[in-house]
Formats: structure tokens, C-alpha cells, sequence
């Protein structure tokens, strides 16, 4: 396929034959490469699938150029860009300025990058809502209530369901900390013991109401 790297269209047709790939072993470039494939075959599932890895992953100042690059390069896939552009500024919301400043003397100070780095602060900055706008339970604007917790999205202490779990109203589960790959979070009964668990962030939503 023209425009198409070979191993990127090697994955698509495997995808194609349901052969299970592990889309977080891939870089942001190549989920974009495969986002278009998916884009122009009206594959939606995987569409879906791609975008929902790209919102699970936590940007640091390893790798914040870099997404921000393949944001701005693949903006023509509206939904990918937007995800990935959505971490960035979810980073750059939550970094300090010394942080801020480690990403400036780290990378290559070119024009090119200078530029790239100077529009996602600005943007970062009219991205930040209204205090009186953020949940108060998920720490997020929009709300999140109802959706999947994930590493980016992840807020201690914040109320949470699990959608598989025995259904009381007499009890209530909140978030305690990251291990891994798993989220740990506590079970409370009204007039009980708590119990700690530790599971899947795909098995937690949030509940904000």
C-alpha cells in the first residue's frame, strides 16, 4: 500500500486474520501509520482499539517531543492527534517549571524543536479549565464519570465501581495507589472491615455521581 511502512501493513493484515497483537509494544509513529491503514479500510474497531492504548500511556520528558511531533505530523487523523496531543497537555498541566525546564535542556535546542516545544506550552496553557469546571472526585474536566481508569487518567483517592463486582450500597471502593501495571484500591463496608485489592485498571470506572 503506498504511504504504508511494510511491517505496519504486516500487522494490519495479521489484525485482519485475528491474530492478537500487543498494540503497546509500538512506538507513537507506528500506531499512527496503523491508524491510517485502519482509517482507510473504515476499520473502526481498531480505530478504537488504537486510540484507546494511545489514551492508557503516560508521557514523561523522554518521550513528550516526540508524541507532540507525531501529533502535529498526523493532525489529519483527528482522533489519534487529539489523544495523543490530550496526554501532552495532561503532562505539561501536571509538570512544575523545573520539570518543564529539564525538557528544554534535554532535547536539541533547533529551531524546529524550540517551535515544536513553545506551541504545546501555549496550548497547554489555554487547555487548563476553570477550577469550578474540574470534578471533584476524578480531578478531571470533563468529567469522567463512568469511564475507564487508566495510568494517565489515574487520581488516589477518588471513588471508583468495578462493573464485575457484587453490587452493595452499603459499601464503597476508592483508589489507593499504582503497582505495575494494576491499580490498588480499597473496599469498604458502612460498618465493616476494609479490604484492599489489587486488579486491572480496565476493571475500575470511575463514579463521580
Amino acid at each position: 500500500v503506498e504511504d504504508s511502512p511494510v511491517k505496519v501493513f504486516e500487522v494490519f493484515l495479521d489484525i485482519l486474520y485475528n491474530k492478537k497483537i500487543a498494540l503497546e509494544v509500538f512506538g507513537f509513529q507506528f500506531l499512527a501509520d496503523l491508524y491510517f491503514l485502519a482509517e482507510m479500510y473504515l476499520h473502526d474497531f481498531l480505530k478504537n482499539l488504537i486510540v484507546k492504548e494511545v489514551s492508557s500511556r503516560n508521557i514523561d520528558s523522554g518521550n513528550l517531543l516526540e508524541a507532540v511531533k507525531v501529533a502535529e505530523n498526523n493532525a489529519h487523523l483527528r482522533e489519534f492527534s487529539n489523544s495523543l496531543f490530550s496526554i501532552s497537555y495532561e503532562f505539561m498541566r501536571k509538570s512544575d517549571l523545573e520539570s518543564i525546564s529539564d525538557i528544554f535542556d534535554k532535547e536539541d535546542v533547533s529551531e524546529e524543536n524550540s517551535f515544536t516545544l513553545h506551541r504545546l506550552m501555549a496550548a497547554s496553557k489555554r487547555s487548563r479549565p476553570n477550577p469550578s469546571d474540574v470534578c471533584k472526585n476524578c480531578q478531571h474536566e470533563p468529567c469522567l464519570d463512568g469511564k475507564e481508569l487508566t495510568k494517565s487518567n489515574f487520581v488516589s483517592g477518588t471513588s471508583v465501581s468495578r462493573p464485575s463486582g457484587v453490587k452493595n450500597n452499603n459499601t464503597r471502593r476508592k483508589t489507593v495507589n499504582i503497582c505495575g501495571d494494576q491499580v490498588k484500591y480499597e473496599y469498604a463496608f458502612a460498618h465493616g472491615p476494609v479490604i484492599t485489592y489489587l486488579v486491572k485498571f480496565s476493571e475500575l470506572t470511575f463514579k463521580c455521581t
